[in-house]
């Protein structure tokens, strides 16, 4: 589908944000926030049905919300095999709950009137198996499953039977190969937009206190030239003619508790960097569908995730991010 016509990075952006406070974060940004992503509760077998229609029945008002959970349940007797998880998926073992999910939001859809908003956005977008290239979510882990996971994909897309809904391929930055990617592709009539997610730290990568580390997250490592990165990934989504988003980026430090800021030395950098690198591709013709902020505030002072921008211990990196949107156009 076409993105609505000529949407900025600033129109762009949406939140995970804990209580969903959308308004109070608007008022903060002094920006609209126009994306509301939403996690479904950890699936079991006997329980993913429901928990998908309820997820599909909640408002969102006049924000898109992008729904977010697994292609398969976690506890459905198959141990730690990605490839069991997804050929069972691709067989039909999902069926039933994908169907029910489908006509929860067809009848939810029928209720607001229709499937979009007034400016063209839609109500709904489905984060399919997010973070696909990162091996924490191994049910849904595509590497060395290329093949079971494409064939999962296509089978979720016919089954919900929602074409008005866009459907995300969803990876990792810094994880998994472009070749993997480009093999689990399940192709441009079933992917409606190509996401990744990318932290301030994470996986793989000290902290970003410096242009060098940056540059790391954006372009790879030295030694790993086909490892997933941010150059890689929008450029994946520009060659299949696919809008580009971040599904989930901020500023994580682990190690400093919440009464400091997060992010280090390079907490007030990494929002300027982001939307400089979009700004970027969209001046090489990339259309962006949503940039989410996760400001989420975790409560475990040994996992600091910079998510609460409300929280003034978080200053450098809040100061960071609001420089950041006041330079955009």
């Amino acid at each position: 589908m076409a993105w609505p016509d000529g949407q900025t990075t600033k129109q762009a952006l949406g939140a995970w944000v804990e209580g969903g406070d959308y308004d109070g974060v608007a008022k903060l940004l002094g920006t609209a926030v126009r994306y509301r992503l939403r996690y479904a509760p950890k699936e079991t077998r006997s329980g993913l049905q429901s928990t998908i229609v309820g997820f599909a029945s909640q408002g969102n008002g006049d924000r898109t919300g992008i729904h977010t959970f697994s292609l398969s349940a976690k506890d459905r007797g198959f141990g730690k095999d990605n490839k069991a998880y997804l050929r069972d998926c691709a067989n039909g073992g999902m069926d039933s709950a994908w169907k029910a999910y489908g006509q929860a939001l067809r009848e939810r859809a029928q209720k607001l009137g229709g499937w979009y908003l007034p400016d063209g956005r839609p109500r709904w977008i489905d984060r399919v198996a997010w973070e696909a290239t990162g091996d924490w979510y191994w049910t849904h882990y595509l590497v060395g499953a290329e093949t079971e996971f494409r064939d999962a994909f296509r089978r979720y897309v016919e089954v919900v039977n929602t074409p008005e809904v866009p459907k995300v391929y969803a990876l990792a930055n810094g994880k998994g190969t472009i070749d993997s990617v480009e093999r689990a592709y399940a192709g441009d009539d079933y992917v409606d937009v190509v996401e990744t997610d990318v932290y301030q730290t994470g996986s793989g990568y000290p902290k970003a206190t410096h242009q060098v580390v940056w540059d790391r997250k954006r372009t790879g490592m030295p030694n790993s030239p086909h490892m997933l990165d941010l150059e890689l990934t929008a450029q994946f989504a520009l060659d299949h003619g696919k809008p580009f988003a971040l599904g989930e980026t901020g500023v994580w430090d682990r190690r400093k508790p919440k009464t400091q800021d997060g992010g280090g030395d390079a907490g007030d950098l990494w929002f300027p960097w982001i939307f400089q690198w979009v700004e970027g591709w969209r001046k090489k013709g990339l259309s962006i569908a949503y940039i989410n902020m996760f400001l989420q505030d975790y409560p475990d002072s040994n996992k600091v995730l910079f998510h609460d921008i409300r929280k003034s211990g978080l200053s450098k990196s809040k100061a960071g991010l609001l420089a950041a949107l006041k330079a955009l156009p």
